[in-house]
C-alpha cells in the first residue's frame, strides 16, 4: 500500500495491456502481470506506463510481460482466470475506492507471511495526483504499477527509507521518476528474483507435478 502525506500529494497507479518487452537478458526471470483495466485507460497511457514500468523492472534483473485481459477476451475469447502460475500476478486498475483514506493511492493483498498475487490501484487519485503535479500521467501509473506488484514480490513489511518502494512519494521522488532513476534498489532486485527461483523451486518439488 501506498500513502502519501496530504501536503505532498502523489500517487500508486497502474498500468497496462499486452507486451512491449525491454531489452531481455538470458536467464532473467519473466514475471506475466494480468491487466483488468476497470477504469478504461486510453491504450495510448497505458503503453507508455508499461514501458516504465518494464524499464524498472528491467533494471532489477526481471522481465515483465503485460496481458490485457479485456482485449484477450475480445479478440481472443481467451480467459485472464485460465493462466496460472508461480509468475502470474493480477493488477486490477479500479476507476475509484471509498475503502482508503484519501491519500491511498492502491493497495496490494498479501499473506502474513509471504508474497501475494492479487493488487489494486486506484485511478481517480492517481489521475487527481497527475493534475496537482503536473506530472506525466504515464510515468506515474508506470511507477506506481511498479510499486505495487513490488510489494507482490517482496511480500510484507516491504517499504522503504529511499526508492520506489518509499511509503511517501515527495518532490524528490518525483523529480527521480521524471529522469528515470525512482527504482528498486539492489538489495530488492536481489529479494524478488529469489523469491521467484524459491517459489519455481517449490512447485517443481510439488508431488504429481
Amino acid at each position: 500500500m501506498f500513502r502519501v502525506p496530504a501536503c505532498f500529494v502523489i500517487a500508486i497507479a497502474l498500468l497496462p495491456r499486452p507486451a512491449a518487452h525491454a531489452a531481455e537478458a538470458q536467464g532473467d526471470p519473466e514475471v506475466t502481470v494480468l491487466v483488468y483495466n476497470d477504469a478504461q485507460i486510453p491504450d495510448a497511457v497505458l503503453t507508455l506506463a508499461e514501458e516504465q514500468a518494464t524499464r524498472i523492472f528491467h533494471q532489477t534483473g526481471i522481465r515483465t510481460q503485460w496481458m490485457d485481459c479485456f482485449a484477450m477476451k475480445v479478440q481472443l475469447g481467451l480467459h485472464c482466470t485460465a493462466i496460472r502460475g508461480p509468475r502470474v500476478f493480477m493488477l486490477r486498475i479500479v476507476p475509484k475506492t471509498s475503502r482508503f483514506n484519501e491519500i491511498v493511492f492502491g493497495a496490494a493483498y498479501l499473506a502474513s507471511d509471504t508474497g501475494g498475487k492479487y493488487a489494486d490501484v486506484f485511478y481517480d487519485r492517481v489521475e487527481r495526483m497527475h493534475s496537482e503535479w503536473r506530472a506525466s500521467l504515464a510515468s506515474l501509473l508506470g511507477c506506481v504499477a511498479a510499486h505495487e506488484i513490488g510489494h507482490l514480490l517482496l511480500g510484507s513489511n516491504s517499504h522503504a527509507p529511499l526508492g520506489i518502494m518509499r511509503a511517501h512519494w515527495q518532490a524528490k521522488e518525483i523529480q527521480q521518476m521524471s529522469m528515470g532513476l525512482l527504482v528498486f534498489s539492489p538489495r530488492q532486485a536481489a529479494q524478488m528474483r529469489a523469491g521467484l527461483e524459491a517459489a519455481d523451486a517449490l512447485r517443481l518439488n510439488v508431488p504429481g507435478k
